[in-house]
């Protein structure tokens, strides 16, 4: 299996490399494609040419969400052990030690994140919490 992993990482750097994306749209990629499958799917389900590239990793992103959807109970307890890790899940995206200061800082419960991600699930976490 450990020998498996390399083989990925390489093959997933080079299909991102060969999309040439924009460096915020190649971070974002990087985060939501985990194996091998999700190449699979978003090259086939997602990929539309490189002048739609924010759209087609959008909509991958969602399906990612809707793939990975977690109850606020579940969210809660991972956010209690793992705060940026739950937030990852529920995002979909990559969550900063920033992102942590704001969320704490702008004094949002965790309930009315989490309700605001379900009613606007397209938006980013930094869009709740600036």
């Amino acid at each position: 299996m450990l020998n498996k992993l390399p083989d990925f990482v390489d093959v997933k750097f080079k299909y991102l490399d060969s999309l040439k994306l924009g460096a915020s749209n190649y971070h974002l990629l990087d985060f939501l494609i985990e194996d091998s499958n999700d190449v699979r799917v978003f090259s086939e389900h997602f990929w539309i040419g490189s002048e739609k590239q924010f759209f087609a990793i959008m909509r991958f992103r969602r399906y990612k969400q809707n793939r990975k959807h977690i109850a606020f109970p579940v969210f809660a307890k991972i956010f209690k052990a793992r705060p940026k890790t739950a937030l990852e899940i529920l995002f979909q995206h990559r969550v900063f030690d920033e992102d942590l200061k704001d969320l704490y800082a702008k004094g949002i419960t965790l309930e009315e994140l989490y309700e605001k991600h379900i009613k606007y699930p397209e938006y980013q976490l930094s869009s709740f919490i600036l």
